[in-house]
């Protein structure tokens, strides 16, 4: 049916009676939309209905339900109906709901005191929402030249983006609580939230930041900053940072063995090593079959005293986080024995990178950073794996392009669920992503950089530390990492 809007007191489009959801015009960081207005709505959504033109501007009638919302996005991307959720970002009575669209949530959009930055209009959806009512709503949309509608969902998320409020990281002005960039996308993520608990900035000023790992017996957290070959230290007790190794060999990823002992995964040597407890170091693995590793990237220990680590190889890829040089050997999974014996444990990913263990040790995840861009899951069969099949596939919702965001570095809690850093892609995507067990995204923190590693430490483990680019961020959880280190 033709739609009929009104502008009521608050500038919002209006469908009668009391069904407002919502549009004030307004225009997406300075380019509106048009161009719809002759279209069939099954181009886009399947539905048997055209959109009308009403007062010079586009409106298309759309239905939903309840209080959250998620823009409904096809594969090639046009928000043609919005769908409400009630656990959409953990809502406060009567805050307003969060938008997702194409997969990231747009958190806090639509509040009614923020404004896209480039034009300085605001998207706000209706006053007198309740859970449980259903409602019509119209979209209406200004000053619109023609968009295609894989170009309209990019600016849409550029600009949802654009238009937070930029938070204030060095403390000084903290955000209240519940933490709005802890994000909860499924019921079952909240309860992983501590919801007086903020986010923040430990520590700026590296160059790309990698490789936490918490000292359990020392209380302190050491990670790399690969560009500056430094490995960093930063105190609990009074968050003193400063740098614990000057020549780190452009180490990236750090454990702790069983005994307290680090293991370091070395660019610049393509080695894995070992710093004693007598300060000496025991070079573990340097070689496979007569050939230089790549360069190794991380690793993790094993009950039994073995050494899982990864080789992608991108120390070796320029000088800028190691020394450009040759790959000799195809891209693998390896184990270091007890014994020191080093075996291939996969060779079956492009670019294998962050990897951990499940709680009982009998799943191994290990992040691809190749082209798939996905999140692998192995079954663990003593000093093999079997059955390995994707987990979770992490590209950005804007990943059209190869290489375009993902994950690096994982972990596990200790309900099994999957904790995986996100980047490249910008605001609404970069930070972390949960998992549960079954591979469903389920929670989401935002943070401002890419993200590339992570830990849970502090001595309930209940700490998850995050490096992310130039930055250390942490943030205490309502759950428990599932190893010690």
């Amino acid at each position: 049916a033709e739609v009929q809007p009104g502008i009521d007191e608050h500038g919002a489009v209006t469908c009668g009676e009391d069904k407002t959801i919502a549009v004030q015009p307004f225009r997406i960081c300075g380019v509106a939309l048009e161009g719809f207005a002759e279209k069939d709505c099954t181009d886009f959504c399947g539905a048997e209905r055209k959109a009308e033109v009403a007062g010079g501007a586009l409106v298309d009638g759309v239905h939903g339900e309840t209080t959250g919302f998620i823009g409904g996005l096809g594969e090639e991307g046009f928000v043609h109906e919005i769908k409400a959720i009630e656990r959409m970002h953990r809502r406060r009575p009567g805050a307003r709901p969060a938008i997702m669209g194409c997969g990231a949530l747009l958190a806090r959009y639509n509040s009614s005191r923020k404004s896209c930055a480039a034009c300085g209009q605001r998207f706000v959806l209706s006053r007198n929402i309740t859970p449980g009512k259903t409602v019509s709503s119209t979209f209406q949309f200004m000053n619109t030249p023609s968009l295609s509608r894989r170009t309209f969902v990019s600016t849409l998320i550029a600009s949802a983006a654009s238009s937070l409020a930029a938070r204030d990281w060095t403390g000084q002005t903290p955000e209240r609580y519940p933490d709005p960039d802890l994000i909860a996308l499924e019921p079952e993520f909240e309860k992983l939230i501590q919801g007086n608990a903020p986010i923040r900035r430990l520590h700026t000023g590296m160059l790309w930041a990698e490789g936490p790992a918490w000292n359990g017996s020392g209380n302190y957290l050491v990670w790399s900053d690969i560009p500056n070959n430094a490995q960093m230290r930063y105190l609990p007790e009074d968050g003193h940072v400063s740098v614990m190794r000057n020549n780190a060999n452009n180490s990236n990823g750090n454990t702790f063995d069983m005994q307290g002992r680090q293991i370091s995964f070395e660019h610049a040597t393509r080695r894995v090593m070992r710093y004693e407890l007598d300060g000496k170091i025991t070079v573990l693995a340097d070689q496979f079959e007569g050939k230089p590793l790549n360069a190794p990237n991380d690793g993790t220990v094993h009950p039994d005293g073995s050494i899982w680590f990864t080789d992608p190889g991108y120390g070796s890829m320029m000088d800028y986080e190691g020394n450009k040089g040759e790959l000799q050997i195809k891209e693998a999974v390896y184990r270091i024995d007890p014994s020191g014996k080093i075996e291939k444990i996969t060779d079956d990913l492009e670019k294998p990178n962050g990897l951990c263990f499940s709680p009982d040790y009998k799943k191994l995840y290990v992040v691809d950073t190749g082209a798939p861009k996905n999140i692998r899951v192995y079954d663990v069969d003593g000093a093999k794996v079997k059955a390995g099949k994707v987990f979770a596939v992490n590209k950005g919702a804007l990943a059209d392009k190869k290489g375009k965001g993902g994950s690096d570095g994982v972990r596990c809690d200790i309900e099994g669920n999957v904790w995986a850093s996100a980047g490249w892609i910008g605001d609404g995507y970069d930070g972390v992503h949960v998992f549960n067990p079954e591979g469903k995204r389920i929670g989401h923190i935002k943070l401002p950089e890419t993200t590339s590693n992570l830990c849970f430490g502090g001595p309930k483990r209940n700490r998850l530390f995050i490096t992310a680019s130039q930055s250390l961020y942490s943030v205490y959880v309502n759950t428990r990492g599932a190893h010690w280190c």
